[in-house]
């Protein structure tokens, strides 16, 4: 959130559903509102890091989504890319659309996504592609996320096989010893491995920066992570490069939500 002057408008249940693939990850989120009051809009925000390498100011301020569609009530909505400075958190970017809500109504907004894969270290020679959602900025509501699923599948290009284990945060030094087939998570809530799926699920949150959700799979050694930065790099170009209609294609929303976990 960036706005709510009349504090009356609540989240109450989010369901993300994120595809992860080689070289692309799409996310589909759909968040169901609340005004407890009169009729009001409220600035709403979705948070994205700055990207960078990519940066361009004489254009215009650039997050790392290569695409990025907001939706109320199954219909498309404007979005701008502002900028709020917010270093510390780890993000500087967000996705801001007006949604207005009549008296006591209840709307179900969707913020479609795709981004490239980051990268982290995971020892001095070792790296790994990571997945990350922020969960953290759904505390700006007031009140507590009454209920919230996290779903995170990797197809298989992104892992071939099926997933073995998910280690906890703090064994990132053992999983560089097993199979790269393995996950690493780092979040409060334990996940479940449900086929190629890890779900995350809370009720009744206040999430803070320990929430949210950070992935560490597909290990690669420093040239292999070299290779793939530039596979990366040239994804973001032609992403931003796309005739506009073939963007909006590639990122167009499905007519429903998903619910299915599995590819």
């Amino acid at each position: 959130m960036i706005e709510d002057k009349t504090g009356t408008v609540s989240m109450q249940s989010e369901v993300v559903r994120i595809h992860v693939s080689k070289h692309m990850i799409k996310a589909d989120c759909s968040f169901v509102f609340e005004n407890a009051g009169p009729a009001c809009t409220v600035r709403m925000g979705f948070p994205d890091q700055v990207s960078m390498p990519m940066h361009d100011p004489q254009k215009h301020i650039r997050g790392s989504f290569l695409s990025f569609s907001a939706l109320v009530d199954g219909k498309k909505i404007k979005s701008e890319v502002i900028e709020d400075n917010d270093v510390e958190n780890r993000f500087g970017v967000w996705h801001a659309s007006n949604v207005t809500f009549g008296d006591n109504e209840s709307k179900v907004v969707r913020n479609i996504y795709t981004v490239r894969p980051g990268i982290a270290p995971v020892s001095e020679k070792a790296y790994a592609k990571s997945v990350y959602y922020i969960l953290k900025t759904a505390a700006s509501w007031g009140k507590p996320v009454k209920q919230g699923d996290i779903y995170v599948t990797f197809d298989r290009l992104a892992i071939p096989t099926a997933l073995k284990v998910v280690l906890d945060k703090n064994s990132n030094e053992e999983w560089n010893k097993h199979s790269p087939q393995n996950i690493v998570w780092m979040g409060k809530g334990e996940p479940r491995v449900e086929g190629r799926t890890v779900h995350f699920a809370f009720t009744n949150l206040t999430p803070t920066e320990d929430d949210d959700i950070f992935l560490l799979y597909d290990r690669m050694n420093a040239i292999q992570t070299f290779g793939y930065s530039g596979i990366s790099l040239g994804t973001q170009v032609l992403f931003e490069n796309l005739p506009s209609h073939l963007r909006r294609k590639i990122n167009k929303p499905n007519s429903s939500p998903s619910t299915s976990n599995e590819p």
